[in-house]
């Protein structure tokens, strides 16, 4: 009996200190989402650049500006999401890298500013096996 009063005993040590890592612990996803969601501002630019296997017009720096929580304009130009379609919000940017997170990607990294805590870059690469699928993109001088 005196047994099991101590393996009683070590099951709820282990499940109290459990608990207290999961608490600690957080993803940098969640730090990092923390950061951007305390800046708390829906009005700011940032310049964003991709770099993958496709045109160069694809690939340069395209300055996006949002207001209001919504892009308004890509390189001073109104913004048309028919034209404009792989840019997106840094909100958006997070809802992208968590969907991405949960595929079956051969490689996903995300690097976070560590200021405002925004991804300033994001890699992935869907297939191994397959060539020019994999897709960077950079988002930098943010401005708000």
């Amino acid at each position: 009996m005196k047994t099991n009063n101590i393996f009683l005993l070590f099951v709820i040590f282990l499940i109290g200190c459990s608990d207290d890592k999961a608490q600690v612990l957080q993803t940098d996803f969640e730090i990092n989402s923390a950061k951007w969601k305390e800046l708390d501002t829906n009005d700011y630019y940032f310049t964003q650049t991709i770099s993958c296997y496709c045109t160069e017009e694809y690939r340069l720096p395209n300055e996006v500006r949002v207001r209001g929580g919504v892009i308004v304009s890509v390189n001073g130009e109104d913004y048309d999401p028919d034209v404009n379609y792989n840019f997106r919000t840094i909100n958006e940017f997070f809802d992208f890298i968590e969907v991405k997170a949960k595929a079956n990607l051969s490689y996903f990294r995300v690097n976070y500013n560590k200021q405002y805590g925004f991804p300033n870059r994001i890699a992935l690469d869907p297939v191994e096996q397959i060539a020019d699928d994999e897709i960077t993109y950079r988002l930098s001088n943010f401005k708000n």
